[in-house]
């Protein structure tokens, strides 16, 4: 996260020297990919003790993830501050490991993935400039299902087991910079907070164990013990290429 303030700030520095602007474009279009970090209680270590009996009762046991996506952006207002944005994005978060159970090493390969559709305002500080940050909210639909599999399988102890799939409702908090290589083309920096189960946290008590589970996020009592609700929330970052679309060819001079 230091990393990436440094360089919003190196890149602000070194463009706002530039002796020319480009007219805003109406249309705006990305295509990214990065690296996401997962936050309690999506994330979670993982022992022997955990790999022979994974359940989401505390956590997911996830580590890490790769994402990748695209946007769609439009300048609704004259000057290209105020845009709408529609994306889709998909986080593959995964923390593999190598045990010793049995007498034998078992792979153990749990994952989680998100699909995210999202929809929501942005406000772009400096539309006509060669490098322009911009911060917005989006309201997020998120389709998310996981597995934990095992090589070999061992049973009854080390079976693979998958969790369905479910919808929940979040927002995602974002802010980045376009930098404009030339009139139709730049590339993109950024940061998202993504809380991915805002809304409809859900239980189901007998898909709590076995090799068929729910995503049990919300709380449940099982076994005569109260199990936490869970909130699935990560941060995103990402890069990409940016395509500026709409917008006149002449280069506008600053005055």
């Amino acid at each position: 996260m230091k990393k990436l303030s440094i360089l919003f700030v190196t890149l602000l520095i070194l463009t706002a020297s530039s002796t020319n602007t480009f007219s805003q474009p109406k249309f705006i279009v990305h295509l990214m990919g990065g690296i996401s970090v997962p936050l309690p209680d999506l994330q979670g270590d993982i022992d022997l003790n955990s790999a022979i009996a994974p359940t989401t009762e505390k956590n997911y046991l996830m580590k890490l993830s790769i994402n990748f996506g695209a946007d769609a952006k439009y300048a609704f207002d004259k000057k290209g501050n105020f845009r709408g944005v529609f994306g889709i994005g998909y986080n593959m978060f995964m923390n593999p490991a190598d045990l010793l159970g049995l007498g034998a090493t078992i792979k153990f390969r749990p994952k989680i993935n998100i699909l995210t559709l999202s929809l929501g305002p942005e406000y772009a500080f400096l539309p006509k400039g060669k490098f322009n940050p911009f911060i917005g909210v989006d309201f997020t639909a998120n389709f998310i299902n996981g597995s934990f599999d095992y090589e070999p399988q061992m049973s009854p102890i080390f079976n693979n087991i998958t969790i369905e799939s479910a919808a929940r409702f979040g927002l995602q908090f974002g802010l980045g910079a376009d930098i404009a290589l030339g009139k139709s083309i730049g590339i993109v920096v950024g940061v998202k907070y993504n809380l991915a189960n805002l809304i409809g946290k859900d239980s189901d008590t007998s898909k709590v164990s076995g090799t068929t589970r729910a995503l049990n996020d919300a709380e449940y009592t099982y076994g005569g013990s109260t199990i936490s609700a869970k909130n699935i929330s990560y941060v995103q970052i990402y890069s990409g290429f940016a395509f500026f679309l709409g917008q006149p060819k002449k280069v506008v001079k600053k005055q």
